[in-house]
């Protein structure tokens, strides 16, 4: 499954009062594409969320900061930029 279909799978919401996890996609008002939250992209490239913010905080890995409390937001095109300079490849 590619990045793009675990993001489109991601964005499928479930019930919050059956315990299920509920994932929230917001879109980015400049570009129109989804924006991925630090649980997903873990989840997506199976590593820890504390990976993926130190990532971001490094500057390996380009975050858009959100909100009051400046949650991070990361676009999908800069997640596959990140997976190609790394020698990574995702399916």
């Amino acid at each position: 499954m590619s990045l793009a279909e675990k993001s489109r799978t991601l964005a499928r919401a479930k019930t919050k009062n059956n315990g299920d996890t509920y994932w929230a996609i917001e879109d980015s008002s400049e570009s129109g594409e989804a924006m991925l939250t630090v649980a997903q992209v873990a989840g997506s490239l199976n590593v820890h969320p504390h990976s993926v913010r130190r990532w971001a905080d490094s500057g390996l890995l380009q975050c858009y900061r959100i909100g009051v409390r400046g949650d991070r937001r990361f676009n999908l095109n800069d997640i596959q930029v990140f997976l190609e300079s790394s020698g990574r490849k995702r399916d």
